[in-house]
C-alpha cells in the first residue's frame, strides 16, 4: 500500500524524502516496481473492470447482487 501510494505521487514529491517519512527502503520500493505483474493481481484488475463496467450500466445504482447476476450472466 505504501509503495503505490509512492509510486502514485512519485511525479510530486522526492521518492527519497517519501520513503524516509514512510519508513521503507527505498531499494524495497524500486525492487517492487520492477517486479512482474502477478497472474492473480492481472485477473483481480480485469474482474475489477468487469464491476465497474456492470455498475457503470446500471446507472450507477447496482448493488452487490444484481452485479454479481451480471457476473453470472456473463460467464
Amino acid at each position: 500500500m505504501k509503495y503505490a501510494w509512492i509510486n502514485q505521487h512519485s511525479a510530486d514529491f522526492s521518492v527519497y524524502l517519501m520513503c524516509k517519512t514512510l519508513e521503507v527502503c527505498r531499494s524495497a520500493f524500486y525492487a517492487w516496481k520492477k517486479a512482474p505483474t502477478t497472474a492473480k493481481a492481472k485477473k483481480d484488475k480485469a474482474l475489477t473492470n468487469v464491476i465497474k463496467t456492470s455498475f457503470d450500466e446500471g446507472r450507477r445504482c447496482y448493488g452487490t447482487r444484481r452485479i454479481q447476476q451480471d457476473l453470472i450472466a456473463q460467464e
